[in-house]
């Protein structure tokens, strides 16, 4: 592994080892996030035309504007799971 590759993968191992925190400009400075968005609308219009590739190879366009936000609730597996995970 490249030194840099080294590097880079410390910083995205450090958080979750020493329960470390970082500002959302840290985080977004060291790669460790790719967005900043105060609202999911803001998110949208970030991520909108966005392309990515999926495993498989092809490439797809997310094309956001005018969708509907769905709520989806969390069952209560998710729920006990959530609390339990918080709670370490």
């Amino acid at each position: 592994m490249p030194p840099s590759a080294a590097a880079t993968s410390n910083w995205r191992r450090a958080p979750c080892a020493s329960r470390s925190r970082f500002t959302d400009q840290e985080a977004l400075d060291k790669k460790l996030i790719e967005y900043i968005a105060p609202s999911e609308q803001d998110l949208f219009r970030q991520l909108n035309g966005k392309s990515f590739k999926r495993f498989n190879g092809t490439t797809i366009t997310l094309s956001l504007s005018d969708q509907p936000v769905r709520d989806y609730r969390m069952t209560l597996k998710q729920r006990l799971l959530t609390y339990r995970w918080i709670q370490t």
